[in-house]
Formats: C-alpha cells, sequence, structure tokens
C-alpha cells in the first residue's frame, strides 16, 4: 500500500498526522488479513483534516479583501451617483460634462471592484 493510494482513497491532507495514521494503518495491513478498502475506511475516520493556523489566517485574510472590495465598489458607486446628480443640476454644460465623466469613472472604478472581489470568491472556493 503507498501514501499516496492513501490520501487519494481517505481524501486527506498530506500532513504529518496523516502520515503517521497511514503508517500504523499500513502495520495493520501487513499483519492482518484487512483489505486496502477496509484500510481506507478505518483511514477516513482517523485522519485529521482540519485547517491549519496558517489556513485560517488566508483564509480570513482573503475574506477581508472580499469585504474591502465590496465596500469600496460600494462608495465608488455613491460617488457616481453623487456626481450624477450633480450632472442633472448643472446648468453650465463645461461643468456638467466634467460630472458626467467623473460619475462615469467612478462607475468603472466600482465595476473593476466588484469583479476584482469576484475574482479573489472564485479562487478562495477553488483552492
Amino acid at each position: 500500500m503507498m501514501y499516496s493510494e492513501f490520501v487519494k482513497a481517505t481524501g486527506c491532507k498530506e500532513t504529518q498526522n496523516n502520515y503517521q495514521v497511514f503508517l500504523n494503518l499500513e502495520v495493520m495491513y501487513m499483519n492482518t488479513e484487512m483489505t486496502k478498502e477496509e484500510v481506507y475506511e478505518y483511514g477516513k475516520k482517523l485522519v485529521d483534516n482540519s485547517k491549519t493556523p496558517e489556513e485560517i489566517a488566508l483564509e480570513n485574510e482573503i475574506k477581508a479583501q472580499i469585504d474591502e472590495c465590496k465596500a469600496t465598489a460600494k462608495n465608488y458607486t455613491e460617488n457616481a451617483k453623487m456626481y450624477d446628480e450633480w450632472a442633472k443640476e448643472e446648468m453650465n454644460d463645461i461643468w456638467k460634462k466634467d460630472w458626467k465623466q467623473t460619475a462615469k469613472e467612478y462607475k468603472l472604478m466600482a465595476k473593476r471592484e466588484r469583479a476584482r472581489a469576484r475574482e479573489l470568491k472564485e479562487w478562495f472556493l477553488a483552492g
């Protein structure tokens, strides 16, 4: 029985603890009439797939980045609305064009932030 087979069959992470579980089960496998499938079933119950402190810290960091992107996008959207309102009220065509252009730029920045938040979320969920 190979460790890579054990990892694949049990779905466990490759950690020192899980490797030790594998070694213990391998001894049982070699010295008894157990099948690999039985070893894998025991292994599924004994392995530890809990998140490491590093994984938890990374997860929290990514979630914070996603929240920050969403908050920034919301702020940009609010600014765009404000400039759109100013453009509606402005009588001077020069200022009206400036306000419209500024609103357009804020909308674009909001769109980019929302896209970045989606990308981070997709990357996070994929990992």
